[in-house]
């Protein structure tokens, strides 16, 4: 996704049960680490978004399908908290 000259790489995560862990909560820093990696290949493949800063959001879901929680955290990590450029 994007947002004006921002490139917004969005994570998904659905849990039907809420009392042990939020879906936010599972992306630990081996997941953020694979997530940037991905990115990062994708910004490599895509030349025009190579100069766009590049912010992480998570879309968590839970509960049951009919019943579902969603929390949208824009800036739940950044490229800079990884280390990875």
């Amino acid at each position: 996704m994007h947002d004006k000259r921002r490139l917004i790489i969005i994570e998904i995560r659905y849990r039907r049960d809420r009392s042990f862990m939020s879906p936010g909560e599972s992306i630990d820093a081996a997941k953020r680490q694979r997530i940037a990696r991905a990115s990062l290949h994708f910004i490599q493949h895509n030349p025009q978004h190579q100069r766009w800063p590049v912010r992480f959001d998570v879309v968590s879901l839970s509960g049951p399908l009919d019943d579902t929680d969603i929390d949208w955290m824009p800036g739940a990590f950044t490229a800079e908290d990884l280390h990875y450029l």
